[in-house]
């Protein structure tokens, strides 16, 4: 392995041109091919093949006639070949699972922690889902699944950079090891699929190597880069508002009244579960069916708190003893916290109360504005989630 390694390392910066030679000497027989039927093939002179012979005396030898990859080439050449193909995301990640050997794929169901056989397409979905459900979670991966102490020194290196993808030469001279401790430890991230091993030719048609995080990972981390430096502000309002009106206590004032109103005389309810129309007007005296918030509304909220209850066809009143034991501000208090004390509504509550921490004492704030804020602040709060979505996989919140 140690060979192998070495020899994929010196092939970085190789042409075009070789890497066709080599590719076609790993697709062919072991026995060899000739400089003639290579020039055919690929179309290009014989004194140039010779020339890159020579040149890759590593990888190529002469043996007689025939030309023929050194032993480890064909592996080298097999791990170019998919690093040209490779994308790095979730996809290709498919892909190459498909083609591990029985052997390799038992040593990826321990690593990623299945504890009984699986098909390939499985364990590929326990993968993601497990390790690369959100964002960090590749970091817990890594450090939790027995890797190296140098494969947590490498994946560090590229944790940290910038895009998440670095040439293999730059990952050498960031960690400081030695070829073959930094080769060791990026073979063992490449086999856990905690890294992904690429294979690219640049502008000036010479080899590179690079290796990097799951292309979906890089793209959320350079969205979410975008997203914080545009990050807008919670802007005031220039000069103040036509009209002020503050309710106050009125909602909880309106529901009591309500409330005490039933308790006097309970109202009937039909079989639609609609109130009869004398009980409608009755309470619509006190809160109007236009009101903001309606009578439904209220009466609802007296049923979640507990001060109205359903009671065959009737609508009764509930325990009083509790309502008339606080003052208004403690009743309010009790309407507060059911209208936020269940399902997201704990979330808005933590929202709203840091959102009032960067609110300017006696300033006014446009409503819109204030609410596509809110919505912004919360799905930078919500944790995204690897999922598919239109063919393709991404980070969603």
């Amino acid at each position: 392995m140690r060979h192998s390694a070495t020899l994929l390392a010196s092939l970085e910066g190789m042409s075009r041109p070789t890497y066709r030679i080599a590719r076609e000497l790993a697709n062919n027989s072991r026995s060899g091919l000739t400089v003639r039927f290579l020039s055919k093939k690929l179309e290009a002179p014989q004194e140039e093949i010779e020339y890159l012979l020579d040149l890759n005396a590593r990888l190529f030898f002469l043996d007689l006639t025939k030309i023929k990859l050194v032993p480890e080439g064909h592996h080298a050449v097999k791990r170019i070949t998919e690093g040209l193909e490779n994308r790095g995301d979730a996809d290709s990640l498919f892909q190459h699972v498909k083609r591990l050997s029985a052997h390799e794929f038992r040593v990826l169901e321990e690593r990623i922690g299945l504890g009984q056989p699986s098909t390939k397409k499985l364990a590929v979905e326990a993968l993601l889902g497990r390790h690369y459900a959100h964002p960090d979670a590749l970091v817990s991966y890594v450090a939790t699944r027995g890797f190296s102490d140098a494969a947590h020194e490498v994946f560090d290196v590229l944790w940290q950079s910038k895009d998440g993808v670095l040439p293999v030469s730059q990952v050498r001279i960031a960690h400081g090891g030695t070829e073959g401790t930094v080769e060791e430890a990026l073979l063992e991230l490449f086999r856990g699929f905690a890294l992904f091993e690429m294979f690219r030719f640049d502008s000036e048609e010479r080899l590179v190597r690079v290796a990097g995080l799951l292309s979906e990972l890089r793209q959320f981390r350079e969205s979410n880069q975008r997203r914080k430096k545009s990050k807008a502000k919670l802007k005031t309002l220039r000069g103040k508002p036509d009209s002020v009106r503050n309710p106050g206590l009125e909602l909880s004032d309106t529901i009591c009244k309500l409330v005490a109103a039933i308790a006097a005389k309970p109202a009937r309810i039909r079989g639609d579960g609609d109130l009869f129309r004398e009980d409608r007007r009755r309470l619509a005296e006190i809160c109007p069916e236009e009101a903001d918030p309606s009578l439904n509304t209220c009466l609802w909220a007296a049923e979640g708190a507990g001060w109205l209850a359903r009671v065959d066809n009737t609508l009764r009143a509930g325990a009083l003893d509790v309502i008339i034991g606080i003052n208004r501000i403690q009743r309010h208090k009790v309407l507060a916290d059911w209208f936020l004390g269940h399902g997201d509504e704990q979330a808005s509550r933590r929202l709203l109360a840091s959102l009032a921490e960067q609110m300017k004492p006696g300033a006014w704030y446009p409503v819109i504005e204030f609410i596509h804020y809110a919505v912004a602040a919360s799905a930078e709060e919500e944790q995204p989630l690897l999922k598919r979505s239109g063919g393709h996989w991404e980070y969603v919140s």
